[in-house]
């Protein structure tokens, strides 16, 4: 809308009908290709995070006590025609002198390209050139004009809340080529490392000046600088040898992009054997075949004396093959089941399911290319029981063997909801990437668990005992997402819940391609699943191109020198608080409310009940399955 304004204005300044279409290349999209670096001094409000109404995604703040300094580094000089500058806060506050500078080698403010003052609040001011300039290197500075403030209301707003466009011609400016199985966007994340004797699939991305992305392959070349170690056929690299090589590809319009690779000896990868999901099905004795009970059927729960049957979907994220899987189930902690698989390789791409998130077969749900399937049968009983997996791979004598052993189990209860957790293939990656990256950098300290836990309540045991804190996946993430929230429910014992709030979560991933609308991977009213998909009791999402609330946690570097202190390492406590809404609780907190202005009292005014236990104060009837 902004851009379209921009555009508007300046044909009605009597720009050549012929210019190109010109479109904001958003440094805060760019920056997640790997293509552009960021720098900023003075900033007040984290740089790039959308606004509060959604509409603004390259939002920065001006202080009042120095210049602000926006520094951008590219990879690839960047033709300007135009910058527009939006102010949404304030309006009566004055205005903003800004300049554009070129910077030297060192990084340093150099060549002063031009100045401005912007005084409008409200409404972009759009600045065309006169003469387009190319930049590679070049930073923002910005100033405060001294007439604002006058009168301060209140003393409050003294920083300037803005949104920087940078208009240039929209047209191909980058390739960008990732193995298709790990999607390796940002430099920091390589090399991509890999064991010797795979077979993996590139895949690449034609991007333009918008930020937009195609999935482009045909046509481009694909070659690796060092034929012993990996080969490529297309685009399918061959792994021969332990060693290092570049994956070169060459986009057909001469743009080219390098990813490095280090090719381990096989056994060195490691193996990373993940129960990522346990479906529960009913046998329908009029069909004869396994059901998933619909939330919207006319039985939407097993009844006694049912054939109940659980699957459990197991993959590799390892680079080795995971050899002699023994798979155990128990229920109750006995076991009632125990098998043995042969070999399961990688997971390997993303492939489609033949699911699809609407009914109009809109979106694909992905699903890993390689996984194993598990089932037990037993019968339903009318009280609730507890149903464990778990895998264990052969270890072997001087291989690396089972990476991170935290998820090799999974135990759900028999009635638990489906909470079930919407991202996208991009989403996927950038997730599993970040936690892998934490994951190398040698898990959370045990000193750090211990604060996690007491910040958490001395009641919660699952902080206190269980925290399983080594995450490989996206997966494991939701898992110990619903362990928290089950943990949450068991503890909040008040008038209205004397044995706790009894429902139970189970956690299930779903993973769309690409979608045609972001607002489709989620649902209505506060995250409810309106999908093909019956089986969702409860859901929330995650969409990749969103900067809140983990941006900084999704770079590499960032990740490594911060691990313990980002969000999704541990739980995300908002999440579980909206999710809680869907289910038809007012209010769930994930944190002791020791200090809360909720106060219950008799007529008498005498306190109903101690206010330091966390969770819930109020419930009112639900309206899933379960009445």
């Amino acid at each position: 809308m902004r851009l379209l304004a921009a555009l508007l204005v300046m044909f009605a300044s009597g720009v050549n009908a012929a210019m190109p279409v010109l479109v904001n290349y958003n440094l805060n999209t760019m920056r997640r290709y790997g293509k552009c670096q960021v720098e900023m001094t003075n900033a007040p409000m984290e740089f790039f995070h959308e606004s509060f109404d959604g509409s603004h995604t390259s939002g920065f703040a001006v202080s009042s006590e120095g210049k602000c300094i926006i520094k951008a580094h590219l990879s690839d000089p960047l033709e300007i025609r135009a910058i527009s500058l939006s102010f949404f806060a304030g309006r009566d506050m004055g205005g903003v002198e800004w300049a554009l500078f070129e910077l030297d080698s060192k990084g340093n403010l150099a060549k002063k390209v031009l100045t401005h003052q912007t005084t409008v609040i409200g409404k972009p001011d759009v600045l065309q050139l006169d003469v387009p300039v190319k930049l590679k290197d070049f930073a923002f500075e910005f100033t405060k004009l001294s007439t604002d403030l006058s009168p301060a209301p209140k003393g409050s707003m003294d920083f300037r809340i803005g949104e920087l466009e940078i208009l240039v011609p929209n047209k191909p400016i980058l390739y960008v080529a990732t193995p298709n199985e790990k999607w390796l966007f940002e430099p920091g994340f390589y090399p991509f490392e890999v064991g010797a004797g795979r077979e993996v699939e590139w895949t690449g991305w034609t991007i333009t000046a918008d930020g937009r992305r195609k999935q482009t392959v045909d046509g481009v070349r694909f070659s690796s600088s060092n034929p012993k170690v990996a080969v490529m056929n297309g685009a399918i690299m061959k792994t021969l040898a332990p060693g290092k090589t570049i994956i070169r590809a060459v986009h057909p319009d001469g743009m080219s992009h390098e990813v490095p690779v280090v090719v381990l000896a096989k056994g060195q990868a490691g193996v990373d054997l993940d129960v990522i999901r346990i479906t529960r099905l009913v046998l329908n004795e009029k069909t004869g075949r396994w059901e998933v009970l619909s939330r919207r059927g006319e039985k939407q729960l097993p009844e006694k004396g049912d054939k109940v049957r659980y699957r459990a979907e197991v993959i590799n994220i390892g680079q080795d093959t995971a050899r002699n899987i023994t798979a155990v189930w128990t229920i109750d902690g006995k076991m009632v089941k125990k098998e043995v698989l042969t070999s399961l390789a990688p997971a390997g791409q993303l492939v489609e399911s033949g699911e699809f998130l609407t009914y109009e077969k809109k979106d694909p749900i992905m699903v890993h290319k390689n996984r194993a399937v598990f089932y037990v049968d037993t019968v339903w009983s009318k009280n609730r029981q507890w149903i464990s997996f778990r895998v264990r791979a052969a270890t072997v004598k001087g291989e690396r063997g089972e990476i991170n052993p935290d998820n090799n189990e999974m135990t759900i209860a028999s009635d638990a909801l489906c909470f079930a957790y919407y991202t996208t293939e991009l989403g996927y990656h950038r997730f599993t990437n970040a936690q892998q990256e934490g994951l190398k950098a040698g898990g959370v300290p045990e000193e750090v668990q211990k604060k996690v836990a007491e910040a958490w309540g001395k009641r919660s045991k699952f902080w206190r005992t269980d925290p399983k804190i080594n995450s490989s996946s996206i997966y494991d993430y939701i898992y110990r997402t619903c362990r928290a929230w089950n943990d949450q429910c068991e503890i909040s014992r008040y008038p209205l819940t004397p044995n706790g709030i009894t429902t139970r979560f189970r956690p299930k991933v779903v993973i769309v391609k690409e979608p045609e609308s972001a607002a489709e991977t989620w649902g209505e009213g506060g995250g409810r699943a309106v999908w093909a998909d019956t089986e969702t009791d409860v859901s929330w999402g995650w969409i990749a191109d969103a900067t809140f609330p983990w941006d900084e946690c999704m770079n590499a570097d960032y990740v490594r020198k911060n691990y313990t202190s980002c969000g999704f390492m541990w739980v995300d406590a908002p999440m579980l608080h909206e999710a809680s809404h869907a289910h038809g609780l007012v209010d769930l907190y994930v944190c002791p409310m020791k200090n809360n202005e909720v106060v219950w009292k008799d007529e008498a005014g005498n306190r109903l009940w101690p206010d330091d236990r966390g969770g819930i104060y109020d419930m009112r009837s639900r309206w899933t399955r379960y009445g």
